[in-house]
């Protein structure tokens, strides 16, 4: 939500693979699990090593690492590569390619990675460290999700997958959606040395006002950790041991020949990029860093901000678009509004929906072949809004209008007033069609489900904070308390009232 740059497959600037990769959720108000209030549940402590047969029992079962949060910093990571342990011992792989290379140079270096993971893997590796540091001007980085998901299927295949742990040492994870592709897909830990560095030169630099080195990294540690226990939950994961690996993924503009070697079970419904593409846009941004210093340009991203002068990313709601659509709501005339929707269609492509167009020159049919229009009209509903997110009034007015013309307004899971219930004067109809049911079950009597037609109820619901359902005290009125069975300026937690 609120992301108007183009899917990865559409933009013409060069994007990292994770954004080829939308994460699944559980598609509801609130997540399954609160993962602020309901924190002591979940837990980013993960074990690596070999993992032995549930079928078995032995003291080597239990000879494993066990690490607090998938984000490792240096002096950690060296750690864990110098262990001399009989049972966890790590090795070193680089993940690079030949800058003078093509697709196949990728590919082959690719295999190479997974060939070297086995072997060591077979001669007793029981952790696997993928690094791509050594980049230089003849060698270019892999992806570092294309190297574990390549790793992570080929040692499935081999059946050797629990034998070692897979960490990551990459410069390209910076932010949440990298670390949760990198676990996702295998990882069991990342050290992000590129965006560690960088936060130190800043605060070497004094950029980060009245914070230093050890505080600032730390900062960056815990965002990390809290937006991977948010995602975690929107799934009702609560564990990292859960999530490492559950590819809980569409990607949304791979070829099907990546996703069956790199990410193999994960839903793609279009095809899209190749290994031809990966290695072009990996050996393009490598040039950017080791081109000619003169000519060199620093890319400025522009993927959340629309920078001025077309630099960066494009975005859909650019200042073109904003002030054309300003100018038809100031002036309300109708050449205002076309110029608006010739500027906002005519743009480029951000979703799928702006590559499809009507066919021409297609023979019309009768009007008897088409379905009537109450017949078409009644699968039309609303989305659910609760009494309380909508005034009365236009809670009243959706469904007056939804019932008018045989769709169905949502009531939403705020409750619903049983003088609505009741067919008015006029005729008119202002009981939502379709009454929801939250775990809190505030306001829900036999009375409001006898009334509707269709009834939704919603599992695992509460309010979660920044995730919708948290009402402060000072928004319940006499109404809304009345409706949900409540005290008026009480606040309201419906996690509390479930069971």
């Amino acid at each position: 939500m609120g992301d108007d740059t183009p899917l990865a497959i559409l933009s013409k600037k060069p994007r990292l693979l994770y954004s080829y990769f939308k994460q699944l959720f559980a598609q509801v108000t609130n997540p399954a699990i609160d993962s602020i209030r309901e924190k002591v549940v979940m837990s980013l402590s993960t074990c690596m090593g070999h993992r032995r047969s549930w079928l078995e029992e032995s003291p080597k079962h239990a000879s494993l690492l066990r690490i607090d949060t998938p984000f490792l910093l240096e002096y950690e990571l060296a750690a864990l590569a110098n262990m001399d342990h009989p049972d966890v011992n790590a090795h070193t792989i680089g993940c690079h390619f030949p800058a003078s290379g093509n697709t196949q140079a990728l590919v082959d270096s690719l295999r190479s990675v997974c060939h070297q993971a086995s072997e060591v893997v077979e001669n007793g590796c029981s952790v696997i460290i993928l690094s791509d540091r050594g980049t230089n001007e003849e060698k270019v980085p892999i992806p570092m999700l294309l190297a574990v998901g390549a790793v992570h299927h080929h040692l499935i295949r081999e059946g050797k997958r629990l034998k070692a742990s897979i960490v990551c040492e990459t410069g390209e994870a910076r932010d949440v959606h990298h670390f949760a592709c990198l676990v996702g897909f295998g990882a069991s830990a990342v050290n992000p040395y590129v965006a560690i560095d960088l936060i130190r030169e800043w605060a070497e630099e004094g950029e980060l006002e009245g914070v230093d080195i050890d505080q600032a990294i730390a900062n960056y540690r815990t965002s990390i950790e809290n937006g991977m226990l948010k995602i975690m939950a929107k799934m009702g994961i609560s564990t990292m041991s859960s999530y490492r690996g559950a590819q809980v993924f569409e990607a949304v503009g791979i070829s099907d020949e990546v996703i069956d070697e790199c990410f193999y079970g994960t839903t793609s419904q279009i095809g899209g990029i190749t290994f031809e593409h990966i290695a072009s846009d990996a050996i393009r941004r490598h040039q950017q860093g080791f081109g000619d210093p003169e000519s060199a340009t620093l890319d400025e991203g522009g993927h959340y901000k629309v920078l001025p002068g077309e630099r960066g990313e494009f975005h859909a709601f650019n200042k073109k678009v904003v002030q054309t659509m300003h100018k038809f709501l100031r002036s309300g005339e109708r050449d205002a509004f076309l110029t608006y929707l010739e500027t906002a269609e005519k743009r480029d492509p951000v979703n799928l929906r702006d590559l499809f167009q009507l066919k021409p020159d297609i023979t019309p049919i009768s009007l008897e072949q088409v379905e009537p229009i109450d017949s078409i009209r009644m699968r039309f509903t609303t989305a659910a809004m609760s009494m309380g997110a909508l005034s009365p009034e236009a809670h009243e007015c959706l469904a007056i209008a939804m019932n008018r013309i045989g769709g169905k307004s949502n009531s939403g899971e705020g409750g619903e007033d049983a003088e609505r219930f009741n067919l008015r004067e006029n005729g008119d109809n202002a009981s939502s069609a379709i009454k929801q049911v939250a775990s809190g079950r505030f306001g829900v009597t036999p009375e409001y489900l006898a009334s509707a037609q269709e009834i939704e109820i919603k599992v695992s619901q509460g309010a979660k904070p920044g995730e919708g359902g948290q009402l402060p005290g000072h928004k319940v009125t006499p109404l809304i308390a009345t409706l949900r069975h409540s005290t008026p300026r009480s606040s309201f937690d419906f996690s509390a009232s479930s069971s």
